[in-house]
């Protein structure tokens, strides 16, 4: 998994000819493409154990499906939601949903996540163009997989 992050994220800064440039999609297209993409999508993000955000920005910019603005804003939602449904799942693993009291505890770097999202999607649109919005998010995928790669090769070595 760590070699293909590290390949999408060296071939988004490259911008490999006819790659990266979004193009347009019917509806039909995008959901025959999206459907059994998305499901690999989230096969292999749990199994390796990763979110599956880092590897559906590169997914849709290699894919030319949208253009660099949508990508980050699809990205942050995807994430969302599955941090959402990530952390449901460990509440209710605790054995009750009451013990998610414990989630004050979080409440500032929840404050914190906010205030970051707000500042990035105020970034992402009004300041950063979309070449740069697409070497950052490709510099976030080569840590991830550079990250990846570290664990793996500490797990081996051991």
């Amino acid at each position: 998994m760590s070699t293909v992050l590290l390949a999408s994220g060296i071939t988004m800064i490259a911008r490999v000819p006819g790659h990266s440039e979004p193009r347009d999609v019917s509806g039909r297209q995008a959901w025959a493409i999206g459907l059994p993409a998305g499901a690999l999508l989230g096969l292999t993000a749990g199994t390796v154990g990763i979110g599956g955000g880092v590897i559906l920005a590169p997914l849709l910019h290699l894919t030319g499906l949208a253009d660099a603005r949508k990508i980050a804003a699809t990205a942050s939602v995807f994430i969302l939601v599955n941090s959402a449904a990530g952390l449901l799942g460990q509440t209710m693993k605790q054995g009750t949903f009451v013990q998610s009291g414990i989630l004050a505890d979080f409440l500032p770097l929840f404050v914190a996540v906010f205030i970051g999202g707000q500042i990035g999607s105020h970034m992402s649109f009004e300041v950063l163009r979309p070449r740069a919005l697409r070497v950052i998010t490709a510099v976030l995928v080569i840590y991830v997989a550079l990250r990846l790669l570290y664990a793996w090769l500490g797990m081996i070595g051991a």
